[in-house]
């Protein structure tokens, strides 16, 4: 996967302060998903992971993930509507697992993603996962999730 052209934007670990900005953007694009207080979980547990892509006090998007031992669970990716298709999400999915294969090793990166959200998939078959396997109704609303998983 390339590191995208997104200008002015880059990622890496979020910080406290940050946490507002992110919340509120994952309050849009996943209404129902993590709160303020998942995010600062995150912040605070061993095996967390909140990377955003931000320039200067902007948050363009952010990846909520686990780490356990040697793999990595990606939980949420979101880009704002007006930063998407610019390669900010790649840029950020890119970021984060590079500085986890720095940290310590890392042999895979496991995620779900809805059956129906065709611009999700191709993301991250073009970001080098593939699909693994299928949770029958993992979504509220009954929607199947696809796993996928990259093999590092």
């Amino acid at each position: 996967m390339s590191a995208c052209a997104a200008p002015g934007f880059a990622p890496g670990p979020a910080h406290p302060e940050e946490l507002a900005a992110v919340a509120d953007l994952a309050a849009v694009a996943f209404p129902g998903g993590p709160g303020r207080a998942d995010l600062e979980a995150a912040l605070a547990a061993a095996t967390g992971r909140l990377h955003v892509a931000r320039r200067g006090r902007e948050i363009a998007g952010f990846a909520l993930a686990r780490r356990v031992v040697d793999e990595l669970e990606i939980a949420w990716i979101a880009v704002g509507a007006p930063h998407r298709r610019r390669g900010v999400g790649a840029r950020l999915l890119a970021d984060l697992i590079v500085r986890e294969r720095a940290a310590a090793p890392l042999s895979a990166v496991h995620l779900e993603v809805r059956a129906g959200n065709e611009a999700a998939l191709a993301f991250y078959a073009a970001a080098g996962f593939v699909a693994v396997g299928r949770r029958e109704r993992y979504y509220r609303g009954g929607e199947d999730a696809i796993r996928m998983t990259r093999t590092l």
